[in-house]
């Protein structure tokens, strides 16, 4: 398990080996999930698999998305009667509190209280979304986002309004187009303006006293012929429905939208989905939805774009995108898997990477 700032490897000690902490972006961790058979497993019983036995690790990522992709060395699955029933879990530090689960309320090790409370239902009570409900169609996009809900900022009374995610970034993308277009054309305006000031304020020089028998003599200091440039239009004010989903908005119409996350599903709300893995082709960022992903018989290879769809609430980096906040929260991945079929030896091999994040709703 390595880092591409640091190059350091992870220490796992037995002591928390299913607890692995990752601070660096570009770290690499590679779980195997190895199924073996009576013939290949060495003496019976000590080194013969049984079924239903379990394979769990808990990821945390200090301000990065944790990012899963499949091996190209990874088993095939039959999908008919599944060697390894894998099922994923995603939260981000963020959405702890009574409506989930506290921090305090973690079990596991002492070094390492990473697990949600066993001991509470969590689908039923919604603490937990199971996406696995949602179906989700497999041509689904992988950076497919949940529904957005929020107050309606010029109106009385507990209104909401519900947008989809991708609609809701794509529209907020499209206005900051608008205001950066206006912005190159005020630079291209004002230089064009020096250009014309120039011009209209060319005085000619006074005729020489010779000038009516040789004829004027060119002013080299003339300027080249201009027209007055058209000042660019302001665009219009961003819409306050818009503008209050900022939490850097302080006006008296904020949306308390950001802190409420009526829709409880998506963007590190904890979430539950099963994973098939697919050699070279599974793919699944943070925060999104069962999308195309997670089919259990997709056939297009992963790409380096893929990994960059994670989302959550808010940001972990500031504005230039470069620079971690000290107040970013972690986020986690709880993989789970069961040996369910023992007619042949299969290995599963699942990489988390820590990537950039693709987006906020900031």
């Amino acid at each position: 398990m390595k880092g591409d700032t640091a190059k350091t490897a992870i220490t796992v000690t037995a002591a928390n080996q299913r607890f692995i902490n990752i601070e660096d972006q570009g770290s690499v961790v590679t779980l195997k999930m190895i199924g073996l058979i009576a013939s290949g497993a060495g003496t019976a019983p000590a080194m013969t698999q049984k079924i239903g036995d379990v394979c769990t690790w808990i990821i945390a990522t200090k301000c990065d998305a944790p990012v899963i992709t499949v091996g190209a060395t990874s088993a095939a699955l039959t999908l008919a009667t599944l060697e390894w029933s894998i099922q994923v879990l995603e939260w981000d530090e963020e959405f702890l509190s009574s409506d989930t689960w506290l921090a305090t309320a973690y079990t596991g090790p002492t070094v390492s209280k990473y697990y949600p409370p066993l001991a509470i239902e969590m689908v039923t009570s919604k603490k937990i979304a199971d996406l696995d409900t949602e179906n989700t169609e497999k041509t689904a996009p992988n950076n497919l986002m949940g529904d957005v809900s929020f107050k309606v900022p010029v109106t009385t009374g507990v209104v909401y309004n519900a947008v989809p995610g991708n609609t809701l970034v794509a529209w907020m993308a499209n206005i900051k187009a608008v205001y950066d277009s206006y912005s190159a054309e005020v630079v291209k305006y004002d230089a064009e303006r020096v250009i014309w000031d120039k011009y209209a304020k060319y005085e000619a020089p006074a005729p020489g006293l010779f000038d009516w028998l040789f004829g004027a003599t060119e002013d080299p200091d003339k300027p080249a012929a201009a027209s007055s440039p058209l000042a660019p239009t302001q665009p219009v004010a961003v819409p306050a429905t818009i503008k209050s989903l900022g939490l850097s908005d302080t006006s008296a119409t904020k949306s308390p939208s950001m802190a409420e996350y009526k829709d409880k599903k998506g963007y590190g709300y904890p979430s539950a989905y099963t994973l098939v893995p697919v050699k070279s082709n599974t793919v699944k960022p943070f925060g999104t939805l069962a999308g195309g992903g997670v089919a259990k018989d997709i056939a297009t290879a992963a790409t380096a774009a893929d990994s960059l769809m994670s989302v959550r609430k808010t940001a972990n980096y500031d504005a230039t995108g470069a620079t971690a906040i000290t107040t970013c929260k972690k986020s986690y991945l709880m993989i789970t898997a069961v040996w369910n079929v023992a007619t042949a030896a299969k290995t599963v091999e699942m990489i988390i990477t820590t990537s950039k994040w693709a987006s906020t709703l900031e």
